[in-house]
């Protein structure tokens, strides 16, 4: 069984980590809009930056 105070530390950690990545995102948004990347290939890239980590994580998770 799981300690309540173990999962609440959990989902603390959880909020962090996506406090920082949505941060992170509009900050690389801001950047490649000041470079005179339109919205629609900000997101793209974005979005394939994302898929990426993501197949990485799974990668590293079978691996493990």
């Amino acid at each position: 069984m799981t300690d309540p105070g173990d999962a609440q530390a959990d989902r603390h950690r959880m909020r962090g980590h996506a406090t920082r990545g949505i941060s992170a995102q509009a900050e690389l948004l801001g950047v490649l809009a000041a470079t005179g990347i339109g919205d629609d290939q900000a997101d793209s890239l974005l979005a394939a930056v994302e898929a990426g980590a993501i197949a990485g994580t799974y990668s590293w998770v079978a691996e493990g």
